[in-house]
């Protein structure tokens, strides 16, 4: 997948509604997102594939089990310890993600 599939799949996942691609990502959060966030407008998407910190407030919406398959995915990525999940990369995050509520696409 290509790094706006990948942005685009999470924001979908995270309630983004009205994303218009390819004129540049012009879209209103969801109704619940939206009244969490003052029923502000979002220009743009987060970018998911560069920003752990757009990642880390995606992974807050996976509980029970699908957190769990995430932490499985994330794991099949690290080489040695469990530790070394604290130095995966955003996109690496992002994939995972995606294997994880099964949006994933092969290239």
């Amino acid at each position: 997948m290509t790094k706006d599939q990948i942005n685009i799949s999470i924001a979908e996942h995270c309630g983004f509604t009205d994303i218009m691609w390819p004129t540049g990502f012009h879209q209103k959060m969801s109704d619940e997102k939206s009244k969490q966030a003052g029923g502000r407008w979002r220009f743009q998407i987060p970018d998911y594939c560069n920003d752990l910190n757009a990642m880390r407030e995606a992974e807050e919406t996976l509980t029970g089990l699908l957190l769990d398959k995430y932490v499985d995915n994330c794991m099949a990525e690290v080489e040695y310890w469990p530790s070394h999940l604290l130095y995966l990369s955003a996109r690496r995050r992002a994939e995972a993600f995606l294997q994880t509520i099964g949006k994933w696409e092969e290239a």
